[in-house]
């Protein structure tokens, strides 16, 4: 085993480990994708989400943090993002007029309200998956003794209902891609 070490799962989505180990692999049929069907990974999540400046000002991270304007604002974008759609990194930096899409990423990878923050609903320029919590897509590995955190999101994505072909593209980006 090598000696990265993997980011923790932020902790509302720790809460869904289970779920999430439990979704369907990616190599899954459609049938088994239905049979285990979880829409919106947001209902029922409680997480206090900051929402006033002199509450984003004193709230702190599990770390003892503060979280930075532009990833508040980078938040409150994703926020709006509906089920069953999908967006780019750049798309919101463009959008919000500031930053680049790495500095999108770097929020999103350091983002304490997933999944009601739903940043595994942001996806690379080039349509394909993206990271999800710090982590990047491994390519070509054919070791799957551990889920990863990008296989997670590509999962939570289609029982959501968007879809990536078998090279990890997105299908059908004119129906799938969000424009804010």
């Amino acid at each position: 085993m090598s000696g990265t070490t993997r980011k923790p799962l932020p902790p509302a989505l720790k809460a869904l480990k289970p779920i999430l180990d439990a979704l369907p692999p990616e190599e899954a049929s459609e049938d088994e994708m239905e049979a285990k069907s979880v829409k919106d990974f947001t209902v029922g999540v409680k997480v206090f989400y900051p929402k006033g400046e002199i509450q984003r000002e004193s709230y702190r991270t599990k770390d003892g943090k503060k979280v930075p304007q532009h990833h508040w604002r980078v938040y409150d974008l994703i926020q709006q993002l509906p089920v069953g759609k999908v967006t780019t990194y750049k798309v919101i930096c463009v959008t919000l007029r500031e930053g680049s899409p790495r500095s999108v990423g770097t929020a999103l990878a350091n983002n304490p309200f997933a999944p009601f923050i739903p940043c595994h609903r942001v996806i690379a320029s080039d349509r394909t998956i993206g990271g999800f919590c710090g982590e990047k897509p491994k390519t070509g590995s054919k070791n799957r003794s551990m889920v990863s955190h990008c296989d997670w999101k590509l999962r939570m994505l289609r029982l959501e209902g968007v879809r990536f072909d078998d090279q990890g593209r997105l299908i059908a980006p004119s129906l799938a891609m969000w424009q804010p």
